[in-house]
């Protein structure tokens, strides 16, 4: 083995525990907005949801 494998192999670890890493956050992200979102919709119907958005922040977000 040479130090360019090494190297290699060492960037290659440090990729797979920072994408690790974000995986975790993402997951953690969606359970979070799951629980909003049955939160939401265990108080009233009418916000179909989504919690905290009004009519105009969903326009921008379509739009953008």
């Amino acid at each position: 083995m040479d130090d360019d494998e090494v190297s290699r192999k060492d960037l290659e670890k440090r990729l797979r525990k920072m994408v690790q890493r974000e995986v975790i956050k993402l997951l953690n992200a969606v359970g979070a907005a799951e629980i909003k979102r049955e939160e939401g919709s265990r108080v009233g119907k009418s916000g179909g949801g989504v919690v905290g958005i009004s009519k105009r922040e969903k326009k921008d977000i379509i739009l953008s």
